[in-house]
């Protein structure tokens, strides 16, 4: 059940599907553990292979100008699609990514293979990348 929260309004949404109405909506998103499942069927969505690019437009969209994108996703030093489980990023694709959508990276935290947190992208098969990304 859903509990009512002083200044906080909780909305659900496909965010593969755009609504106009939602454009300049919000000023925090959070997407924790979901972006890199976006387009890749497993959880009864339909297959493709932009679902992620799509899902971050949406996003972005819904973002007032200097609101913040809280995203975490797999990181690994290859990308690639686990089909159907997950998509792992690279620092290349996600940093492209990132700048597609005119994202500003603030804080930023990566955890390694071992669950170690490091400062700078690890040279692991699969961690976690955990951003603050602020829109420009």
């Amino acid at each position: 059940p859903q509990k009512d929260v002083h200044g906080i309004r909780f909305m659900q949404r496909d965010i593969m599907v755009f609504d106009s109405s939602l454009h300049n909506y919000c000023d925090s998103i959070s997407c924790l553990h979901a972006l890199e499942h976006f387009g890749l069927g497993r959880y009864g969505d339909d297959v493709d292979p932009d679902g992620h690019i799509k899902g971050m437009h949406n996003m972005v969209n819904m973002l007032k100008k200097g609101g913040t994108l809280y995203l975490s996703v797999p990181i690994g030093l290859t990308q690639r699609i686990e089909f159907d489980c997950h998509r792992v990023f690279n620092k290349q694709t996600l940093f492209r990514l990132f700048k597609q959508f005119n994202l500003e990276i603030g804080l930023r935290h990566y955890v390694d293979e071992h669950g170690d947190i490091t400062a700078s992208f690890p040279d692991c098969h699969l961690g976690c990348g955990i951003f603050e990304l602020i829109k420009r």
